[in-house]
């Protein structure tokens, strides 16, 4: 029960802490293509299509590591479970509800977390984008 309680206070923190990561991975992008956002917008790219680029890469990468990560997970549980919990051994078997969850959550929480990098590279200068440093 202290156990329960002590993950229930934990998890949110860890929760936060990988969507801050997220963001500053998302903004060190962002950063590091400045001058193809620059070119994009001389060129035409609206901020809509620019913020879309970052959040769907965000969002891809999310179905990314969920799709992966269920896998890994599943195939460790799988082929070392047995050995650790030898009453449920039979009992163990993949369980798609948890795919299905971490497939529609993982995403969302990747793209909302970039939503910032995002915004920002969308808004942009194009001049101040691509002025010599």
């Amino acid at each position: 029960a202290a156990m329960e309680g002590y993950l229930a206070l934990l998890m949110p923190v860890i929760l936060l802490a990988c969507g801050a990561w997220i963001g500053v991975l998302a903004m060190m992008n962002v950063r590091q293509r400045q001058e193809e956002i620059g070119i994009m917008r001389a060129l035409g790219y609206g901020a809509g299509s620019i913020g879309f680029l970052f959040l769907g890469r965000s969002f891809l990468i999310g179905f990314l590591g969920a799709v992966l990560g269920f896998a890994a997970g599943t195939a460790l549980a799988l082929s070392l479970g047995p050995g650790i919990f030898h009453a449920a051994a039979k009992a163990m078997k993949p369980d798609y509800v948890w795919l299905a969850g971490s497939v529609i959550l993982a995403p969302a929480f990747a793209a909302v977390s970039s939503l910032i990098p995002a915004v920002s590279a969308a808004t942009w200068d194009p001049a101040t984008a691509l002025r010599p440093e």
